[in-house]
């Protein structure tokens, strides 16, 4: 294999059986076969035989080897139409999450972890300028809670959130999408569950096996609506914050931002 480190070649030939799994068919086998720095795999999806070739190169970087032999990043194979389709996914949330034309954004203050604050907009923009901060700078996923009264306009703002970026997504402004899930006044087993009705609803190209596969490689993440609600082990995910901000936001309300090592963006 050359310069090719074995522990990150193994590492990616794990990775690619796992995230395979969850877009196969249930009770269908994931294969993946090297040769040199060349995996192949091979798995039913839809009810059709599928497979797919990707490289390792000597930096270290994973590419998928399409149709035309040009390697792509793997993110461009995972929100690919033939896997996630992402492109239909942001239509749909598009066209589900109608924006409030009168939405208004309100004055705020976020706390460091240092101790100073700095004015900030409590808007979508706002939310999701964090959002993406966090995950440029710190090099691992993020967990943000949103708290708050009621009628403080938690949800407002998440799905305004999730809308925003989606038209994004669909102007090809971004990579990665918000996915709303609400928890609120649901009964749940866990949290797999409220995926499963919300990705059905906006007819998704797959199902909440696929979700920890687009999460992993940062193209999707949740926003949770209702989070205090889902029963454990869901709500155990509540730890005490390592790294924490507030977002104390006045005239229509107040609510805190909190962020965790997690990457997943929710209300409760």
């Amino acid at each position: 294999m050359g310069l090719q480190a074995p522990s990150l070649f193994h590492y990616w030939k794990t990775r690619l059986e796992q995230d395979l799994v969850g877009f196969a068919d249930p009770g269908t086998p994931v294969a993946v076969a090297a040769d040199g720095n060349i995996l192949t795999a091979t798995w039913e999806q839809r009810d059709e035989q599928r497979a797919e070739r990707f490289r390792l190169s000597q930096a270290g970087d994973f590419r998928w080897i399409g149709a035309d032999d040009q390697p792509e990043h793997y993110d461009a194979f995972l929100r690919s139409p033939q896997m996630a389709d992402f492109d239909q996914l942001a239509k749909a949330i598009s066209r589900i999450f109608t924006p409030l034309p009168n939405f208004v954004a309100t004055d705020a203050t976020i706390g460091l972890p240092d101790g100073d604050e700095c004015s900030i907009e409590a808007s979508p923009s706002g939310l999701r300028e964090a959002v993406t901060e966090a995950r440029r700078t710190q090099g691992r996923t993020s967990l943000f809670f949103v708290k708050g009264d009621a009628g403080a306009g938690k949800t407002t703002l998440l799905k305004e959130l999730t809308t925003e970026q989606a038209k994004k997504y669909v102007h090809s402004d971004t990579q990665f999408l918000f996915v709303y899930v609400s928890a609120q006044g649901r009964t749940l087993s866990n949290l797999r569950d409220a995926f499963s009705g919300e990705l059905q609803d906006l007819r998704a190209g797959f199902t909440r096996d696929a979700v920890p596969a687009l999460v992993r490689e940062g193209l999707l993440v949740p926003v949770i609506d209702g989070f205090d609600e889902l029963p454990p082990p869901a709500t155990a995910m509540r730890s005490t914050p390592s790294a924490s901000s507030c977002w104390n936001c006045r005239d229509t309300g107040r609510f805190s931002f909190r962020q965790d090592q997690r990457s997943t963006t929710s209300s409760s």
